[in-house]
């Protein structure tokens, strides 16, 4: 499920640009092509709720839930992706009708069970999702959207606190994956509540991120060949578009929350490693196929273009007003 929440986040995101009726920048055929994933990547995620409106992750090859995977495996990084998507679909009001009713009855269905997330990850997608409710004035009967968002931020700030020291300003012992979306989701919440905290710790773990990424005036992507701990030496590689796309995002909410133009230019930086600006310097984004190498080694890239590959790129270009 993960890859088609976020390929509905990017259709969603791409139909709000550029698929209103008032800026006639796509003809009615590239608009119902993107009509028809929409709904595709809908009805997989109502083909993966459960009963009691949770959600699975994995689908094996003869189209039925891998009950094995999903039971090994958590899954609430892809839940918590599955309802910001959702909240994006429901929310276009450029977007027909039935399919904003679509995502929204999953959505309603499934916020609650959400508050009682534990991963920091799936924590600060659920924010994510939070503030975009917030900010489109949306109800949920038996949801208080600005507390549930106060109580989630305010486990991202516990973690902070239980792990900080002078050395090491993050919300965990390790950098992992993703990495931007944790104080992206507290500058969102900054945003909502205007609670300082929110915005000194976002701020705090979002510059150690920019000190921990930018080497030799290049920057590198926190690499997954090890997760690397706030006792060990760092390490660059393989790097990877979804660490990418989550900096440009959260470098985009801290210009947009503190007007610091410094935010702006790194934020364009950073995107740039797609283009090229990384430390093999080479394109990751290939413009005669639309797709994205899958990441960055040592010497050279990955060639394989995987779909989550070019999600990400998609979301971090989505990021740019």
């Amino acid at each position: 499920m993960d890859d088609n929440a976020q390929a509905l986040a990017a259709a969603a995101l791409y139909y709000a640009k550029f698929g209103a009726p008032s800026k006639r920048l796509l003809t009615v055929t590239q608009k119902n092509r993107l009509l028809g994933l929409i709904n595709t990547y809908l009805d997989f995620i109502a083909f993966v709720t459960m009963p009691d409106y949770s959600f699975q992750n994995f689908v094996s090859a003869d189209k039925a839930l891998d009950e094995s995977l999903n039971e090994q495996n958590n899954s609430e990084n892809a839940s918590a992706f599955a309802l910001y998507a959702l909240t994006l679909t429901s929310t276009t009001g450029s977007l027909p009708a039935a399919v904003r009713q679509k995502a929204f009855t999953l959505l309603r269905n499934s916020i609650a069970k959400s508050a009682y997330f534990d991963s920091p990850r799936a924590i600060a997608v659920y924010v994510k999702a939070l503030h975009v409710l917030r900010d489109k004035k949306v109800e949920i009967t038996g949801i208080d959207l600005e507390r549930t968002l106060q109580n989630q931020c305010d486990k991202l700030v516990h973690l902070y606190q239980e792990t900080v020291s002078p050395e090491w300003r993050w919300f965990e012992s390790y950098l992992a994956y993703s990495n931007g979306v944790l104080p992206e989701a507290l500058l969102l919440g900054y945003r909502v509540t205007g609670d300082e905290r929110y915005l000194a710790v976002g701020k705090t773990t979002l510059d150690f991120l920019i000190e921990e990424s930018f080497v030799d005036d290049v920057y590198k992507a926190i690499g997954q060949d090890s997760q690397p701990h706030k006792n060990d030496k760092r390490r660059y590689y393989d790097q990877q578009p979804e660490e990418v796309q989550s900096m440009v995002s959260a470098l985009g909410a801290c210009y947009s929350v503190t007007g610091d133009e410094n935010y702006s230019r790194l934020m364009h930086r950073v995107f740039y490693w797609f283009l090229g600006d990384n430390s093999v310097n080479q394109v990751i984004y290939d413009r005669a196929t639309g797709g994205c190498y899958d990441g960055v080694g040592k010497r050279t890239i990955n060639l394989n273009q995987g779909a989550r590959a070019t999600i990400a790129y998609l979301l971090a270009r989505l990021a740019f007003e």
